[in-house]
């Protein structure tokens, strides 16, 4: 007997009682990320609990910290001093 796997959003749909999404589908992808690459970094859990603080203290998210921060390094490692 074969199962037809789903994915957890849609058995969460189903739950919730929404539709599921149509076969064939992109990857469930937001349209704010189409275009972009993911990038993975690991810390310690005290930089973690540090920066989901100052996110939550300064009414912004780790995504929007994490470009100020990569803009940061970018602009003072290519300024010429």
């Amino acid at each position: 007997m074969s199962k037809t796997q789903r994915s957890l959003a849609d058995a969460v749909h189903s739950v919730a009682g929404e539709p599921q999404r149509a076969a064939g589908r992109s990857s469930g992808r937001a349209p704010a990320r189409a275009g972009k690459r993911g990038i993975l970094i690991y810390v310690e859990p005290e930089m973690a609990r540090s920066l989901k603080r100052l996110a939550v203290d300064e009414d912004t998210t780790l995504q929007a910290l994490g470009l100020e921060a990569f803009d940061a390094l970018i602009a003072h490692r290519q300024d010429p001093e």
